[in-house]
């Protein structure tokens, strides 16, 4: 099963088999949150896309 979250305009992150929608929405809100120390938008993308990956998300693009 799939799930998935926004990433990005044009992306959303899919989730590993198992991961339920509540650990999904945890982790996109924790590197969220650990991104926003940094102060330019596009780093604080780059830096909760590889939080995301990180945990074993993998990004697709959007339909």
């Amino acid at each position: 099963m799939l799930l998935s979250a926004c990433a990005s305009p044009g992306y959303v992150y899919v989730a590993p088999p198992g991961v339920s929608p509540e650990t999904l929405r945890i982790d996109t809100m924790a590197c969220q949150e650990e991104a926003r120390v940094v102060r330019l938008e596009e780093e604080q993308q780059t830096l909760e896309q590889r939080c995301m990956m990180d945990h074993g998300y993998t990004m697709k693009p959007a339909r």
